[in-house]
């Protein structure tokens, strides 16, 4: 199997801007992939294997993050010479390519719930993100056919639960691409997002009304 590290053609290169905000929280990641990989031809001799399977170990907030799973989505042909990457929310991305971000917290969110493999997920990101045809992938194709189905509010409800790292990183007065330089970027998990109200709280809530109405019924 031909080892590729970086899945970008030059031409296809996508050097997203972000605002002049800074960002909320800078981490130290380290990442790793799989051994599976997606194949691509691509003309002019230049096909290329896509790693399908990210992950990262980071520190936030001072809890440790360990081999969780990310996606990618953005990359390039070189390596990043630092593991140090800024942390956006998605509200820190410029509104021109914002709803591209938006959407890919939904496939991430796909894998996330079990609704949808790694791979599918991934290569759906990579087509949304890159506007590039992965070919081949039922599974993403899948996903991306059903996204396309969904209004804005709806793919935009996992927002929260997705971070955007960034490296190299960014200090608030330029981007990645304003020094020359293409970001190689990752969805990672956000373990501050807001978590949903327990079910037994529902429960006891609707039991509460049902009580309610049953003494009303009693009093008449």
């Amino acid at each position: 199997m031909k080892k590729m590290m970086f899945f970008l053609l030059a031409g296809l290169l996508v050097c997203p801007s972000f605002v002049a905000a800074l960002p909320f929280d800078t981490i130290e990641m380290t990442l790793s992939h799989g051994t599976d990989t997606h194949y691509v031809a691509f003309p002019n001799d230049i096909s290329r294997n896509y790693y399908i399977d990210y992950h990262g170990t980071y520190t936030l907030d001072g809890t440790l993050q360990e081999n969780v799973e990310i996606f990618c989505v953005e990359n390039a042909d070189w390596e990043p010479s630092s593991t140090e990457y800024s942390l956006l929310e998605m509200t820190a991305i410029n509104d021109d390519i914002r709803q591209k971000y938006l959407q890919a917290t939904w496939l991430a969110n796909q894998y996330a719930t079990g609704e949808a493999t790694k791979e599918a997920a991934q290569l759906a990101i990579w087509e949304t993100i890159i506007d590039i045809d992965m070919q081949e992938s039922a599974g993403a194709d899948a996903l991306l056919t059903k996204l396309a189905q969904l209004t804005e509010e709806a793919y935009s409800q996992y927002a929260d639960k997705w971070l955007l790292a960034v490296a190299p990183t960014i200090d608030g007065t330029f981007s990645a691409s304003d020094e020359g330089l293409v970001p190689q970027n990752y969805l990672v998990a956000n373990p501050n997002a807001p978590v949903p109200e327990p079910s037994t709280l529902l429960l006891l809530g609707a039991g509460l009304i049902g009580v309610g109405l049953t003494r009303k019924r009693f009093k008449k």
